[in-house]
């Protein structure tokens, strides 16, 4: 017998209880899950494209390079944006309070997002929605968020991008500390005047670092991010005042101003002006390094990552280039009553006329440099870098004319002439290999001078002396020594470049007179000492590889035959123009007078100067290098010499002076009209007796009769007309 069970009704309705709270449990569950399976995948997915934990931790600003000069002070930058980072404890504390109160009170306390604070805002944008559809609304972003959107970000309101600053924000914080964050912010920040980070508004409005800010200033500054182009006060004074008065008040509320002082604090005028470089001195210079830069170290890297580079550059040595070269190029342009100068094309493109091509206006171009060190001091690439980049001292090959006889006359010193060696100046011709006619140079002047020494040859700038020269010594001999100096460039192995007639820029010409002016000790030439990265990091310092290319015997030679250039040659101008100090030098000149040129040296400074137009096309008459060129060197090396002592060129051991007759070169005898005091390496100088000079011959000479001399002259006349 079986007996049926059942439930009273209570039970019933207690058990359908229970049953409905599980199921509701396991549902709700269920539901959780997959919430917050949705929830991590919609992260996932939100974080797809936003940085890793890894590159968070190695976030890195956007900053300029600063170009140092030689005494450490900023001469220039590079940059995409105007930025210059410094750490907090630079930052005074005013600026920090103002920025806090103005932008983020509980930075501190929230974790990046200030939830507490979404309520009051979400009620505030509703109450300002409703007064004006169009009216800006109040946002709720930490100072963590509004980096995470500057770094990474767009600033569009699509809610999967404030997603994405939520997320990033919580990265970021877990990355850093709450000072780390605030530096960064600090330094990224964008605050209108085309300044980004404190440190580059500060300058840009007031002209002094942020650690030099006062309270009022700070206010400023801390209430422009908000809208940065309608609170700058350089272009909309009248509004930056309100909103530096509402950061103060903000400030005050928070406790950081005392309220007794506000009024008289919003009542003070802004005092701001805009401060922007004053000189576009040394642009050449920048260029050159900027490009020695990017190809050491990409575009990337120079102009986002702060680089600190120390450069050679004199601001005085390379504003006395500018000023003496542009000064005596405008006097050429007077004198020489040119169709097209500076001025008149400089005009023409100011008032919007595209100036053709071909009416070009005088160049010129300097460089100086340190002869011990081969440091650029000063580099002047032309008359106006803004109508053209083109560096004629580094990128413009052209004829140098006699002021490659230096490399001529080294080569001989160095293979056994002496400067008191005699050489004919008389018509030759040269047979040349494949070619029908033979060559036959001329001498600038048409006139031959018959026999002379090698110094007078050069004190003169003769060229009949250095083609033979070259042709008894060989083309690959004077083409080795040029080498050695630091010449670069092609040299083809023809007679021709006695003359000049191949292709130098002036830095490398110039750097082979340095090498000279060193004692023949070559030093390549440099514009950048040192690079610095952001942390301290040392990436590169110039070591200065000091090399002896030639024999210090043979360079006090060829440096006592350039002084006398200067004391009684071709150079003399320099000192009629009031020049004192010890100096050596040669002038170049090329045919038609298309190129001057005037390469000299002291002990302290090697310069170089060239003359002419980009078109190779002729200056003019009297445009020779010693008119032309000579007085801008002239005036550099007076004002760059003004303070330092006069050094003479001391002979190394191995080198004597010795008298000897002007005319044989060998020892004066008591019959000798004229004798001269002559330098010699030791075991070279003459040991033979003048064998010229006669009792009766020196009687004749004394009436002032020469035979040789007229013999001479009649020469001259049967030669054809040049």
């Amino acid at each position: 017998m079986t007996t049926r069970s059942t439930l009273s009704p209570a039970r019933l309705l207690d058990s359908l209880r229970r049953w409905r709270w599980r199921l509701i449990l396991r549902w709700g569950v269920a539901a959780l899950c997959f919430g917050l399976g949705v929830l991590i995948a919609g992260v996932a997915w939100l974080s797809r494209d936003l940085p890793s934990t890894t590159r968070l931790q190695m976030i890195t600003q956007s900053l300029k390079t600063q170009v140092l000069d030689l005494n450490g002070d900023v001469y220039g930058s590079y940059g995409i944006e105007n930025r210059v980072a410094i750490p907090l404890d630079e930052m005074p504390r005013d600026l920090i309070n103002a920025v806090l109160s103005v932008e983020d009170r509980r930075f501190y306390e929230h974790w990046g997002l200030d939830i507490l604070r979404w309520p009051k805002v979400l009620l505030t944008d509703i109450k300002i929605r409703l007064r004006s559809r169009s009216a800006p609304l109040q946002g709720a972003s930490t100072l963590t968020q509004q980096l995470a959107r500057d770094l990474f970000l767009t600033k569009d309101q699509r809610i999967e991008r404030k997603l994405k600053e939520m997320i990033l924000t919580l990265k970021i914080e877990r990355a850093y500390s709450k000072d780390e964050i605030l530096t960064m912010y600090l330094n990224q920040v964008y605050f209108g005047a085309g300044a980004y980070g404190v440190e580059a508004i500060s300058r840009t409005l007031f002209d002094k670092p942020t650690s030099e800010l006062d309270l009022v200033q700070c206010a400023l500054v801390a209430g422009m991010p908000k809208n940065p182009w309608a609170y700058n006060p350089l272009r909309f004074p009248e509004r930056a005042t309100q909103r530096r008065n509402l950061a103060l008040a903000m400030m005050a509320d928070n406790g950081c101003v005392d309220p007794a002082a506000l009024d008289s604090l919003q009542a003070l005028p802004l005092e701001v002006e805009e401060h922007k470089p004053e000189r576009r001195s040394g642009s050449y210079y920048l260029e050159y390094v900027r490009q020695y830069l990017e190809d050491r170290y990409g575009s990337d890297r120079l102009y986002r990552d702060g680089l600190t580079v120390e450069t050679t550059i004199d601001p005085r040595a390379q504003r006395v280039a500018e000023e003496e070269m542009e000064k005596y190029v405008r006097y050429l342009e007077e004198r020489m009553r040119y169709e097209h100068t500076y001025a008149n094309v400089s005009a023409r493109i100011d008032s919007g006329e595209v100036v053709p091509a071909a009416e070009q206006y005088l160049q010129s171009s300097v460089l100086v440099l340190e002869p011990e060190t081969g440091a650029i001091r000063a580099m002047v690439g032309g008359r106006d870098f803004t109508q053209s980049e083109f560096n004629r001292a580094t990128q413009a090959p052209r004829q140098p004319g006699s002021a490659f006889k230096l490399f001529v006359y080294l080569a001989a010193l160095e293979n056994g002439f002496a400067p008191s060696d005699k050489i004919m100046d008389t018509p030759v011709s040269i047979d040349i290999p494949g070619q029908s006619k033979p060559y036959k140079p001329k001498n600038h002047s048409g006139k031959f001078l018959g026999e002379i020494t090698l110094r007078e040859a050069l004190n003169k700038s003769i060229n009949i002396p250095a083609v033979k020269l070259v042709d008894r010594l060989g083309t690959v001999t004077v083409i080795d020594y040029a080498r050695r100096l630091g010449i670069d460039s092609p040299l083809p192995p023809v007679i021709s470049l006695a003359l000049g007639s191949v292709e130098v820029n002036l830095l490398e010409l110039t750097g082979a007179y340095a090498t000279v002016a060193a004692g023949g000790v070559r030093s390549e030439p440099f514009a950048v000492r040192r690079v610095v990265d952001r942390w301290g990091q040392v990436l590169e310092e110039h070591q200065p590889e000091r090399h002896e290319v030639i024999d210090p015997r043979s360079d006090y030679l060829i440096t006592s035959m350039l002084e006398t250039v200067i004391s009684q040659g071709t150079g003399i101008r320099a000192r009629s123009l009031g020049f004192r100090h010890p100096a050596a030098g040669k002038t170049g000149t090329t045919d038609y007078n298309f190129d001057a040129w005037f390469l000299g040296f002291t002990k302290q400074y090697a310069c170089g100067v060239w003359v002419g137009f980009d078109e190779k096309k002729s200056m003019g008459r009297w445009m020779e290098g010693s008119h032309a060129a000579l007085p801008i060197w002239t005036e550099v090396m007076k004002r760059l010499h003004e303070d330092l002592p006069s050094l003479p060129f001391e002979a190394p051991e191995g080198i004597v002076k010795v008298a000897v007759c002007t005319e044989s070169g060998l020892l004066p005898t008591r019959y000798c009209p004229n004798t001269v005091q002559e330098v010699f390496i030791e075991g070279q100088e003459p040991s033979r007796l003048c064998d010229r000079h006669s009792p009766g011959e020196s009687a004749l000479m004394g009436a002032g009769l020469d035979f040789r001399e007229l013999d001479l002259r009649s020469q001259e006349e049967d030669l054809p007309a040049p």
